[in-house]
């Protein structure tokens, strides 16, 4: 085999790798495709399979976040074996024409050498899968796995008094943020006091732990961006619990309105809510009721753009930072169904400092994904539609088709028109 056959495959190989990236992601539901390529042209496409080894690398990158060397190692290493297995398949292709001297016996020839090159893909894909893993391995000797998340079980009488910290902790822990709580509790005088105002003054409301977890993540991100900013969120949330966290919102200026809910968080609402579209989907049959936790997920989003599509419709005005705290509560609410929660934390140390770094999970980027899908092509249209992220939801467990997503979509109405307003209300009293 001579230089000149190889650097055609390896050309080749580039070309199809592109190739395969841009049908991954055209292919892939509205929800799961990136920003850029939410309505591809000619030309992102084009840019998308010219630069399909970035993607490679970013997308191998996260995946083992928050551990980032491992995460660098995967994606340096996932290029080159990729690029293999994609030149084996252009050496496929382009062979005949090396030692068939017919123009039209080779052409056929490669033809038929790539559809049948399809099949062995597969064995391609497992040996690179395993040649990645196999590159990685010794480095992984070196690198320090990242602290495991822990669950505490925790039974409570409602006469102990430290169940609701308890419980706040064992939250906060869970989401692997309770090591950073505590350091910035030490380091920080001022935040250590509002955060103690804020779960005392929660805990004298009697509410739910989860909730103000989520809320003191959120302070901790906060705070990482501004300090003064975090600290202010957690005094602004302590003098509302003090008040009337838990009060009806019927004093609110888009109108009173008789309850049909319990007194309390939004929390409250969602969890009664989240009920009646498991059950939709399992009636459905779109979903098995003990589908775990691909139902919870899917639950938790539509609870998430219902609300969306409710704002957008009542033309409220909404600060982007309150707006993204309760976003941050139904990405809590997401992960605490994993059974394997990832650590959305990471710190970088030099000899001078400690740095750290909060980022957000795949699924707040599926919720901008679906903002996107509501909005459609133009974000300052007032014509919201629901189908397309029906479509999308329905494309996810298999089961799109025009009559279910009529379907879905007139649930989804329903469901706005008898939770959407209240739940507004509630997340402007808690975040505004």
């Amino acid at each position: 085999m001579d230089s000149e056959l190889i650097i055609k495959a390896i050309v080749v190989g580039y070309f199809y790798a592109g190739l395969a990236a841009v049908a991954k992601v055209v292919t892939a539901p509205m929800i799961d495709r990136p920003g850029l390529m939410m309505n591809p042209t000619f030309i992102k496409k084009l840019y998308w399979g010219a630069c399909w080894s970035i993607h490679t690398f970013i997308e191998a990158y996260y995946l083992h976040m928050p551990n980032r060397p491992l995460g660098i190692l995967y994606g340096i290493f996932t290029i080159p074996c990729m690029w293999l297995g994609f030149a084996i398949l252009g050496l496929i292709v382009i062979y005949p024409y090396q030692v068939i001297d017919t123009w039209i016996l080779a052409f056929g020839a490669s033809i038929a050498a790539f559809i049948g090159s399809f099949f062995v893909m597969p064995i391609i894909v497992l040996f690179c899968t395993f040649l990645v893993m196999l590159c990685v391995a010794p480095f992984k000797l070196f690198i320090p796995k990242p602290r495991p998340v822990r669950t505490v079980s925790i039974a409570c009488s409602e006469a102990d008094a430290n169940c609701f910290s308890s419980e706040l902790h064992s939250f906060i822990d869970s989401h692997n943020y309770l090591e950073r709580y505590q350091e910035l509790q030490g380091q920080d005088q001022e935040f250590a006091q509002a955060a103690l105002e804020l779960e005392q003054a929660a805990s004298d409301g009697d509410a739910s732990p989860k909730v103000i977890g989520a809320l003191i993540i959120d302070s901790i991100r906060k705070y990482a961006g501004s300090r003064d900013y975090g600290i202010a969120f957690l005094e602004a949330l302590s003098k509302k619990y003090q008040q009337e966290l838990f009060a009806e919102s019927d004093d609110l200026e888009h109108g009173a309105f008789e309850s049909q809910y319990p007194k309390g968080s939004y929390h409250l609402i969602l969890d009664q809510e989240a009920g009646a579209i498991r059950q939709f989907f399992v009636d459905a049959g779109y979903l098995e009721e003990d589908a775990e936790p691909d139902i919870s997920i899917v639950t938790e989003l539509l609870l998430y753009i219902v609300v969306y599509f409710s704002w957008k419709q009542s033309g409220l005005d909404i600060h982007q930072m309150s707006w993204n705290s309760f976003k941050t509560s139904i990405e809590n609410r997401i992960l605490s169904v994993l059974d394997d929660v990832p650590s959305l934390t990471s710190y970088t140390e030099t000899p001078s400092s400690k740095t750290f770094t909060q980022h957000t999970s795949r699924y707040w980027g599926e919720m901008d994904r679906m903002e996107m899908l509501i909005e459609g092509n133009d974000s300052k249209s007032r014509d919201y539609d629901l189908r397309p992220v029906s479509q999308s939801i329905l494309s996810r467990v298999g089961c799109n088709s025009i009559e279910n997503a009529s379907r879905l979509t007139g649930f989804l109405m329903n469901l706005t028109v008898r939770m959407g307003p209240e739940v507004l209300a509630r997340v402007i009293r808690s975040f505004s």
